[in-house]
């Protein structure tokens, strides 16, 4: 009996692991490039969409780039792990551009060249109610209002995980925000931002369908931690440094010949003082990105319901080579990680900056031995609720539904070879007890 338990709790477990590997999310698939109308860069904030499954996935534009700073981070993710090979489709405005297979973990250049006029049925480029309502529509009689309930202004909060609530009195095509003047995030109402601890800020846009844009801002806004450490001068779980203290990091950490690394305020190593060899000189008080600094984008267009696109820089001969050297990936956090590149020739250009920003790849199966310690599950492993919700995937029901008939078939397969087994066993005894009965006799 203990035999066949063992084997039935096997299969079992085997259809388990499978139903859950099947929900395992995959790595997405990133794309970056260039947009163009009629031959002539995009104006900003041109709503590319990539479409798969039935699902729609916005960015916009800025300096006729997407994806690529100073325009957001752009990706299609693969939260079931079954988008391998699909197709992918671009659009502007329901204008079909191109399609692409999609895969997991790709990282794919597509540039874009539109042949659009007024009057084709679509409202792209620097077409706007006002300047093409044949296309983009007649021009609501009310103003775009755009409008954040939260955070609030003057406000402190004791996390750094803060709800943005925000609403508009029209249908709005995306959303997206710049924190502390960082680049443009798209997001989907309502959100949560991760704020830095201390003063913060945030200005929030929207597009309509009508080509207008409007926003709303928060200028003061305080995120407090009562147990934050940082600054104590030692360098404690959650901190890449603290003062002096940068845990036996130095410049050739990130692949650099020589330099002086320092310490945020925010406990972030800074590489800014490292360079190498072959560096091309230059100030080195440039100030760059890091993973939790502010200096993560351009500064964020006025406050206006439409405004003009930004100049971009013209890149002659004589400008010079850009060398770009970067840091490990940092922690996963929410979904994304970071890291921090700099320029060692410091150009003063950014046309081949590496990307910071990055989702996070797959799930790993590791255990948090402090959350053990505190009653929390291990990291990576699915119980509970998630089990469960997990299981009724339409897709994993099917695997599992076979399975289960799978495990019914051999479990009563094994019932019957046991019952013949027992029967073949009792014919010799049966025997057995004839014939002794027959020796007493005589």
């Amino acid at each position: 009996m203990n035999k066949k338990q063992n084997i039935l709790t096997g299969l079992f477990t085997v259809f388990l692991l499978c139903s859950i590997a099947s929900a395992t999310p995959s790595i997405p698939h990133q794309f970056y490039g260039s947009v163009s109308v009629n031959n002539q860069p995009v104006s900003d904030n041109t709503v590319l969409t990539a479409s798969i499954d039935e699902e729609n996935y916005p960015t916009i534009t800025r300096n006729s780039l997407y994806g690529k700073n100073p325009a957001p981070v752009f990706y299609v993710p693969d939260p079931d792990g079954d988008r391998k090979d699909k197709t992918i489709t671009f659009l502007i405005s329901g204008m079909t551009l191109d399609t692409y297979t999609f895969q997991n973990n790709g990282y794919t250049e597509l540039n874009f060249n539109i042949t659009t006029e007024c009057g084709d049925g679509y409202c792209i480029g620097d077409e706007t109610c006002k300047s093409c309502s044949e296309d983009c529509g007649e021009c609501p009689t009310e103003q775009l209002v755009v409008q954040i309930y939260s955070p609030r202004e003057n406000e402190t909060y004791s996390t750094t995980s803060i709800p943005l609530k925000v609403s508009s009195n029209h249908d709005i095509l995306i959303w997206w925000y710049s924190l502390n003047s960082g680049g443009a995030s798209v997001f989907t109402p309502n959100t949560t931002l991760n704020a830095k601890e201390g003063e913060n800020q945030i200005f929030v846009f929207a597009k309509n369908h009508y080509g207008q844009v409007g926003s709303d801002m928060v200028l003061n806004f305080s995120a407090r931690l009562t147990e934050a450490n940082c600054s104590n001068g030692i360098k404690e779980d959650g901190e890449e440094c603290d003062g002096s203290d940068l845990g036996g990091l130095t410049c050739a950490s990130y692949g650099f010949d020589y330099g002086t690394l320092s310490c945020s305020q925010e406990c972030t190593v800074l590489i800014n003082d490292c360079r190498n060899n072959r560096g091309g000189g230059g100030d080195s008080s440039t100030s760059y990105n890091n993973p939790s600094g502010s200096n993560t984008g351009s500064t964020p267009p006025p406050a206006t319901t439409e405004y003009e696109k930004e100049p971009t820089t013209e890149i002659t001969e004589d400008t010079c080579t850009e060398e770009w050297k970067c840091s490990v990936w940092g922690v996963c956090k929410d979904g994304i990680q970071k890291r921090n590149c700099v320029d060692v020739n410091n150009c003063g250009t950014e046309d081949y900056r590496p990307f910071e920003t990055e989702p996070c790849p797959v799930l790993k199966e590791e255990t948090n031995e402090a959350g053990a310690e505190a009653g929390e599950e291990p990291a990576g492993i699915l119980t509970g609720f998630a089990l469960a919700e997990t299981l009724r995937k339409p897709g994993n029901l099917a695997v599992g539904f076979i399975l289960i008939m799978l495990l019914i078939g051999i479990y009563v397969a094994f019932s019957r070879n046991k019952r013949n087994s027992n029967k073949a066993n009792k014919a010799p005894n049966k025997a057995n007890k004839v014939s002794n009965k027959a020796n007493k006799a005589s």
